[in-house]
């Protein structure tokens, strides 16, 4: 958990009224709506046999039916494999035993190779990006999220962009970090584009396939505590941005209010979370809003919710992430950051009334 002069022991979420019913984001696609019978697939890089430390990557298959090309814009216009269980070089900031112990378990990462060469250099220190291409015309892909490895506090983000716009960005945790980032994609018309401002790689790129659908979620209960931080909830959110959203946001001597719809909402069906009863046409919500903190507004928050069935609290999670006015998630360091199982509470995935309200019993 991260704390800043804005962070303090206690933070308390609320139901505040609505905000307004008309969305700022133009996105029409498929990211604003739930998906429902979703399929998930995690490039792990480990399973490219033959490929190994230092080989070339130009495509990646997928369980989802569909395959996607690489292509790398950077001095080398290579991206390579780097094992993180090499242990010597070329680059210890990528390695489990070097200066990335957070490294373990992480195997194969993808890098842009270094103008210098792999057996120089490895990774490149100037840069690039990596774009996939392939995905389904249809538009039902989009990315949840993914692994920044060895973003130096001193460089530019590890950023997500989906056609062109930016979905995510790492925070700059420093030498040897390894940081999940949640992308909170739209779908995917065209290409996914991860941009590098120095050394470092990508792994763990979650990429799912899903029908949408309509939901929301709600939230209620006493005192709660997420790693740490006490928490109170009683919110509504839905996935249909075009909705209201009731949200705030308190921590001791802060106070953070949503000043106007979701910015983007993305719905998930995880097949290993079983959110009934009732029954829900998803159970996983990850979601960005712009607000005022403490009355200023231009404060951005990023949030996932997991309903994972009854008894609410035991399995629900939550991760929250709160930057101050003016700072932007890709780059700065959010004033607040908590995540956790919920010992108290319950995160409640619904139908969104009346589509499908029978079911909501």
């Amino acid at each position: 958990m991260k704390r800043s002069s804005y962070v303090v022991a206690t933070a308390v979420l609320v139901a505040v009224g609505a905000c307004g019913t008309q969305s700022t984001d133009t996105d029409n696609s498929i990211s604003a709506k739930a998906r429902d019978n979703t399929t998930c697939h995690t490039i792990t890089f480990d399973d490219l046999d033959p490929l190994g430390h230092g080989d070339e990557v130009t495509s990646i298959p997928t369980p989802l039916g569909f395959d996607l090309d690489v292509t790398v814009t950077s001095a080398s216009m290579r991206g390579v494999l780097y094992s993180t269980d090499t242990d010597g070089g070329p680059d210890s900031d990528l390695e489990k035993d070097g200066r990335c112990p957070d490294c373990d378990g992480l195997g194969n990462i993808l890098v842009i190779e270094s103008p210098f060469g792999f057996d120089s250099k490895g990774d490149s220190a100037g840069g690039g990006s990596i774009t996939l291409t392939g995905f389904p015309a249809s538009g039902s892909a989009f990315i949840e999220r993914y692994t920044a490895v060895d973003q130096e506090s001193t460089e530019a983000a590890i950023q997500l962009f989906i056609d062109g716009v930016q979905v995510g960005g790492s925070s700059g945790q420093g030498d040897g970090s390894v940081e999940e980032v949640l992308a909170s994609s739209p779908s995917i018309m065209s290409d996914a584009e991860f941009r590098l401002g120095g050394s470092g790689g990508v792994d763990n790129i979650k990429v799912c396939v899903g029908v949408p659908g309509i939901g929301r979620m709600t939230g209620g209960g006493n005192q709660l505590t997420i790693d740490g931080v006490k928490v109170t909830r009683g919110f509504t959110i839905h996935c249909d941005i075009t909705l209201s959203n009731n949200v705030e946001i308190n921590w001791e001597g802060n106070q953070w209010h949503i000043d106007k719809p979701l910015t983007r909402a993305t719905c998930l069906d995880d097949p290993d979370v079983a959110p009934a009863p009732p029954r829900a046409p998803f159970d996983t919500f990850i979601g960005e809003a712009t607000g005022r903190l403490n009355g200023v507004d231009g404060s951005s928050l990023k949030f996932t919710f997991v309903d994972a069935g009854e008894p609410g609290g035991k399995s629900d999670t939550a991760e929250i992430m709160i930057w101050a006015p003016g700072d932007e998630p890709g780059s700065d360091e959010p004033v607040l950051s908590v995540s956790g199982v919920l010992e108290h509470g319950n995160l409640q995935a619904h139908y969104d009334q009346p589509h499908g309200s029978n079911f909501n019993r």
